[in-house]
């Protein structure tokens, strides 16, 4: 019998609500079930926590309202449980609720909490980010045995970022070029090794080549390889790019860059299937698929005939644009989190927390450098950060980028990711109340609650009210 992956074990597992007050389907663990599909409710913890619910749950969610008694007992038990499940709390907004959640803090029991009224989109995506983390761990546990983390291929919940999944997805299935195109630092090779690694061939070489980075006049040994004595320091044959991927996939970066003889004989081995290494007489077939990548406009290099114009179409069979990160909603501190861990773990540190002016300004930055830039702050947050808290000033991010760019609060920014989220279900249903809520994981209830906060009336919007005019924000 096959083995099961830790990745497919891990899509088994459910999240795990605690209802001690046992509130019903007017309580939160009620509005939190609507979010997700597989779930379990139990109104108490058993004295003795067994270690197997790790392999049951990814996390729990603690549903901790006023109504509930927090007795001595409840809170060691929750304590108990944190060690074994990342733990997220959910609390009235009242004085109760903030005591609560800091005493849980203190002690470490807390991954997250969330206040009543619950934002739905906040709350999903750090379900989706606990499942993640839980995927990762388990896959690299059952890897090697460890479980220490290690970062997926592409991190983020955004619709735009989703949208780039689906394609990997797809073109994994083929032996197509790949062109993939963006901004620097949005993640263009790691889109490639997702590609890679969800291929037929995962368990072959993946090979990555700055095309910018190889001097002229060895590009064409840098790929094609040469024979011994080809040139006065070619002392022994050597193997090319083509060879040394053979059977896998080779990553062609910034291969704009490439010099037009180079991209005639790229063009070449493309076509027919072979290549010759510089100064050999025998060809080499060649089985390796393509994925390449360039961030300045190919188009436009074509025009201006800086990029043959054949090859362009070669490799662009299959397009993938990685979209900037101040377009992926939500994501940069889904990443700021994911490489807190990492580097935590890497470096034996104390997991760091985000203060509110951080997670303001991780959001609203613009992040020119995208990505990477983001992966280099946190580095530096980590290192400087005071009391395992990461400050704005710990980000070093230079305030003057931001003018034109103004801040709004986190409390805004997803109020009008929610009201804009309702708009949207709305319109794509016209009208049908019953079909919004479903599409966006909420009860018909929940959704007129909404409808109700953000001040929406669906028949005017439909029919051409003010609403209607209203430009959506999505």
């Amino acid at each position: 019998m096959a083995s099961t992956s830790g990745n497919e074990l891990s899509c088994l597992k459910k999240l795990l609500i605690v209802d001690p007050a046992h509130e019903g389907d007017d309580g939160a663990a009620a509005e939190i079930s609507h979010l997700i599909d597989d779930y379990k409710l139990i109104y108490s913890i058993e004295s003795k926590i067994p270690e197997s619910i790790k392999y049951q749950y990814f996390c729990a969610a603690l549903v901790l309202t006023d109504r509930v008694n927090m007795t001595a007992t409840l809170h060691q038990k929750l304590c108990t449980l944190s060690k074994i499940l990342r733990t997220i709390a959910i609390v009235d907004n009242s004085e109760q609720g903030t005591a609560r959640v800091s005493t849980l803090l203190k002690n470490g029991a807390l991954y997250d909490f969330h206040t009543l009224p619950l934002d739905p989109q906040r709350f999903s995506h750090m379900i989706g980010h606990l499942r993640g983390l839980d995927r990762i761990y388990a896959a690299s546990h059952h890897a090697n045995g460890s479980s220490g983390p290690a970062l997926p291929p592409i991190i983020g919940t955004s619709s735009l970022i989703n949208a780039v999944k689906v394609q990997i997805g797809h073109y994994a299935n083929t032996d197509f070029p790949v062109l993939i195109t963006g901004e620097s630092g949005t993640g263009k090779e790691l889109a490639a090794r997702a590609i890679h690694l969800k291929s037929s061939r995962a368990n072959s070489p993946f090979l990555a080549i700055n095309c910018a980075a190889i001097p002229q006049s060895l590009a064409g040994s840098e790929l094609f390889g040469h024979e011994k004595g080809a040139f006065t320091d070619a002392h022994a044959s050597r193997p090319g790019c083509f060879e040394q991927a053979s059977g896998g996939t080779l990553f062609l970066d910034e291969i704009g860059d490439l010099p037009l003889d180079i991209q005639s004989q790229l063009l070449r081995v493309l076509e027919n299937g072979h290549l010759y290494r510089i100064g050999g007489q025998e060809p080499r077939k060649i089985d390796v698929r393509i994925i390449a990548a360039s961030n300045i406009n190919m188009d436009k290099a074509v025009l201006a005939g800086r990029f043959r114009f054949d090859l362009y179409h070669r490799i662009n069979v299959l397009p993938l644009n990685m979209p900037p990160l101040r377009d992926r909603e939500g994501d940069a501190l889904l990443l700021a989190r994911a490489f807190i861990n990492k580097i935590a773990h890497d470096n034996d540190l104390a997991v760091s927390t985000l203060s509110d002016d951080a997670m303001r300004l991780i959001l609203t930055y613009r992040w020119p450098g995208n990505v990477r830039q983001l992966q280099n702050a946190i580095s530096r947050a980590v290192t400087l950060a005071s009391d395992n808290k990461i400050r704005a000033r710990d980000l070093n991010i230079n305030i003057d980028t931001l003018k034109g760019h103004p801040f709004m609060t986190l409390a805004k920014a997803r109020a009008d990711t929610e009201r804009a989220l309702v708009r949207k279900a709305i319109h794509a249903f016209r009208g049908n109340i019953s079909r919004a809520a479903s599409e966006l994981g909420v009860s018909r209830v929940g959704l007129y609650r909404l409808m109700k906060r953000h001040e929406l009336d669906h028949r005017k919007m439909l029919n051409g009210g003010a609403d209607h005019e209203e430009k959506s924000e999505l």
